[in-house]
């Protein structure tokens, strides 16, 4: 089983020295990103590279290169293999990720620094203020890429939920098709508040970090609140 790292609360989503996990050696023997832009701020396709299911039970970040590597906790001098290739041309870093049981999907947190966080509602929306929201990367296979197969990276909460988010906590697997975050969730023009609680009745204002589900079912993907009534 790959380790996940932690998701560090909003207030340090603008202190991305804070948020990134970073466990390894600078790593300097992948080519250069291949990564192709499908959708600004919403769809990325990479070519796939992975997870090597019997030498590696490490996922982390190189806060220098801002590759994912896998690799062997028990070989700390061993850089490992890297993994995910970074998206910085397009200004979103990387943070820690998590990874589903069959190895083909992870939850990977990211934020773009440069995006407006003012004013809201606001052309920031697209990439959610600059605030820290769960990516998907999912190896499928890609037209965008010669060689097919590819990690295919997806801004879950603008695709499929509200771009205005913020992941607070955790994320994690129960099963390979049904991973939880937790977060704020916001309508795209409301205000994402997490204090100034209880709000008054019909509001639409975020309030307190939910658990939410993403539910992949065969091509589709649903994100929700999960067990909102005990959790």
């Amino acid at each position: 089983m790959v380790v996940e790292g932690p998701v560090l609360p909003k207030t340090m989503s603008r202190s991305l020295a804070g948020l990134f996990l970073c466990l390894g050696l600078p790593f300097t023997g992948l080519a250069q990103p291949g990564c192709v832009e499908v959708v600004p701020d919403e769809e990325y396709h990479c070519p796939y590279r992975a997870i090597p299911r019997d030498s590696a039970n490490l996922l982390y970040l190189d806060t220098q290169t801002q590759w994912h590597h896998a690799t062997n906790m028990y070989k700390p001098n061993d850089r490992g293999v890297g993994v995910l290739e970074p998206l910085t041309q397009w200004g979103w870093l990387g943070g820690p990720l998590s990874t589903s049981p069959h190895l083909e999907r992870l939850i990977v947190a990211r934020a773009k620094p440069t995006c407006a966080a003012s004013p809201k509602p606001g052309p920031g929306l697209a990439c959610s203020y600059g605030e820290v929201i769960p990516w998907l990367a999912d190896h499928r296979t890609s037209p965008e890429l010669s060689s097919g197969g590819a990690w295919v990276h997806i801004n879950l909460l603008k695709r499929y939920a509200s771009p205005n988010a913020v992941i607070h906590g955790w994320s994690s697997w129960l099963h390979r098709n049904l991973a939880l975050f937790n977060g704020l969730v916001a309508a795209p023009d409301a205000p994402l508040v997490a204090s100034n609680c209880p709000q008054p009745a019909g509001s639409d204002l975020a309030c307190d970090a939910q658990a939410y589900s993403i539910r992949f079912d065969a091509e589709n993907i649903v994100v929700e609140p999960y067990a909102k009534e005990h959790l």
